[in-house]
């Protein structure tokens, strides 16, 4: 390894063949342009494929506008969008994207490496079949794509030789790269053509796969670029690109870097910086996203755009009660937020720039504060948003309408689970009947939800599952949910504390070795997913077979039933209509009249209750209420969990 980032600096910064002394003497420029003060740097910021073409990247957004308020021309490429138009236009249909299959390979094949290996740069053929082998027993998505797969390798070169083209076009003296799981040899295999075309461009990667440990094995696993942040870059990006002006390698005065020095071996700076102030954060720069986007018809035509805009980093929730499987927000938990003012103001101001209402916010969390200040006001302003925005599934009803009233369209709430025991084990802070009602509450106020139902839990019992699949058939009028494995993340505490947890963090995803030529350890400190075994010999699947068969069927009949259960009242009496079951003769319809005490009991559980505060509240007789509850949990009208009962009807006004 040492061998080889040797020969990469001689590369990097000495005379080579066909270029004689063309890397010194553009450095020796650079540099005396720098201090004569003489039109300061020149960079280019980069977006490769997976990102999806839908949107602008919110990280190179921020530092497009950040370089150019201090006086850098920078230019960002969104090649990301260059490269679904390219994938959907190939000539052959067998070998053209659907921008579905896009989609699927930056989801579906995320942890198989599929969207890096057609970039891989000097593949090997054992590898290249090992790679096959993996994707062959890896999903039915999986193999479906590999032929597309491979024979984009072969039209690879050419995209990236237009990529390179239009990059070397305005002379850089450095190329920065955003880094998020599948784009890290998309990215490698342009700065590798950049490198062989101008070996004196300084090339830096950063953003989530540059973290901790993953920034110096990133320069081990690349070892044609010069720099990596990784961490936070708005206070990094100044003083690094002015250190690569000078033509130097000493970055040690700069936080969050790790670099090469003048010999070839990786330093990591052990300059201390300090979390960036969200309100001095920058209107992100997208107008370059957009004057590509009308240069890519078919993209153009099939997008709908939604605007990245990020109003908080961290999680108020991970800094109270750090989720077992999160690996989020390693270096930085506690949560920072934009003033209300200031992210109202960076809403509109981009609704304004970019005329689009379409919004999805970065942030891991909604903080709570903007229930109170943020949420109000845009629900007040005479403007039509609609945002996605991640949120905690435990709220309340006024808080679920005032989301739809404030333009939340989408929400993604960290359900996980509809077991409260299963909850409990990873630490979500929440109940089987919160996450019920904030799907029932969603669906009443026109929502949209994608969650997950996430197995193979430390802890979790076969009796989990069981329970949790016979609550699924009251469930089937509200959004399903997709079903996943738990993984084992980087940062996360089953990571960090596995043993304490009953687990074996057993090696890096099989990819990572298929894809990069490094040791065991420098695949270790690069890999951001893990497989993992049972200390007790269980298996993530054991318990599992019930729940799959419920949710399966849920998705499939999910159009059908959706708000399949509903109710309306009337003066002294309420209706239940129930569609969710099916007869011989097709769909089958129930209707429920309920009176009185079935009424008023039914609609002080919309929230969920016990029988005690029921019989106190409504002046009931305990055993007249605890026989009313359990007739509506036979008729699934009711969920019972942990001995409170949630009404499950979605109201019909």
């Amino acid at each position: 390894m040492l061998r080889r980032r040797n020969s990469l600096v001689t590369f990097a910064t000495h005379d080579t063949p066909g270029n004689p002394a063309g890397g010194v003497r553009e450095r020796l420029a650079r540099l005396v342009r720098y201090r004569l003060g003489i039109n300061m740097i020149r960079a280019s910021f980069v977006v490769m494929p997976w990102a999806m073409p839908g949107s602008p990247s919110s990280a190179l957004g921020i530092l497009q506008a950040v370089a150019s308020a201090s006086g850098i021309n920078a230019c960002t490429h969104s090649f990301h969008v260059e490269f679904a138009e390219f994938l959907m236009r190939i000539k052959r249909k067998r070998d053209r994207f659907t921008l579905q299959e896009y989609a699927a390979v930056c989801s579906a094949l995320q942890n198989v490496g599929g969207g890096d290996w057609p970039f891989r740069v000097n593949p090997s053929r054992e590898k290249d079949e090992a790679f096959f082998r993996l994707l062959q027993g890896h999903s039915a998505t999986a193999r479906k794509l590999l032929p597309k797969l491979r024979s984009l390798r072969r039209l690879v070169p050419q995209f990236l030789s237009a990529c390179a083209d239009e990059v070397l076009a305005g002379n850089p003296d450095v190329v920065g790269f955003t880094t998020v799981y599948s784009q890290t040899w998309p990215n490698a295999a342009l700065a590798h053509l950049l490198k062989k075309r101008r070996p004196e461009l300084f090339i830096v990667f950063g953003g989530a796969s540059c973290e901790g440990s993953m920034g110096r094995a990133m320069l081990e696993a690349v070892p044609w670029i010069e720099a990596v942040v990784r961490g936070e870059a708005e206070n990094v990006l100044v003083p690094l690109l002015e250190a690569a002006a000078h033509g130097g390698q000493d970055f040690s005065t700069i936080p969050n870097v790790c670099y090469r020095d003048e010999s070839g071996a990786v330093v990591e700076s052990d300059a201390e910086g300090s979390p960036v102030d969200m309100d001095s954060v920058p209107v992100p720069d997208y107008f370059e996203f957009f004057e590509r986007l009308e240069h890519c018809p078919t993209v153009q035509s099939s997008v709908e755009v939604q605007l990245p805009v990020e109003l908080s980093r961290g999680c108020w929730w991970g800094a109270k009660n750090h989720c077992t499987f999160c690996g989020l927000n390693g270096l930085e938990m506690a949560l920072r937020r934009k003033s209300p003012d200031k992210a109202f103001d960076l809403v509109v101001e981009l609704a304004r720039c970019h005329k689009r209402n379409d919004f999805t916010a970065t942030d891991n969390i909604l903080p709570l504060e903007y229930f109170d200040t943020l949420l109000p006001r845009l629900a007040e302003a005479d403007i039509d948003l609609a945002f996605f925005y991640e949120v905690k599934a435990n709220m309340r009803r006024e808080q679920v309408a005032l989301l739809r009233s404030s333009g939340v369209r989408t929400i993604q709430p960290g359900i996980e689970s509809i077991s409260s025991p299963v909850l409990a084990l990873m630490r979500k802070g929440a109940t089987a009947i919160q996450n019920a009602r904030l799907l029932k509450w969603s669906a009443e106020y026109g929502i949209g939800v994608i969650w997950n139902l996430l197995y193979g839990f430390p802890g979790e019992t076969r009796e989990h599952y069981k329970a949790m699949a016979s609550m699924i058939p009251s469930l089937v009028h509200l959004t399903p949910p997709n079903l996943s494995q738990v993984m084992v993340y980087r940062f996360s505490p089953y990571f960090e504390r596995a043993e304490e947890y009953g687990l074996k963090v057993e090696r890096p995803l099989p990819y990572y070795e298929l894809l990069y030529d490094l040791d065991e350890d420098s695949l270790w400190d690069l890999a951001q997913a893990f497989e993992h075994s049972f200390t007790s010999g269980r298996r993530a699947h054991d318990f599992i077979g019930p729940v799959a068969d419920e949710v399966a069927r849920w998705q499939r009949d999910s159009a059908r039933n959706y708000r399949g259960l509903m109710y309306r009242r009337g003066p002294g009496f309420l209706t239940v209509t129930d569609t969710r079951t099916t007869t011989a003769n097709g769909r089958g319809v129930l209707r429920y009249e309920l009176d009185d005490a079935h009424a008023r009991t039914y609609l002080a559980c919309d929230a969920g209750a016990k029988p005690e505060t029921l019989a106190r509240e409504l002046e009931l007789d305990l055993g007249e209420v605890r026989s009313i509850l359990d007739e509506f949990v036979e008729a699934r009208l009711m969920l019972e969990d942990e001995g409170r009962f949630l009404s499950l009807a979605i109201a019909n006004n």
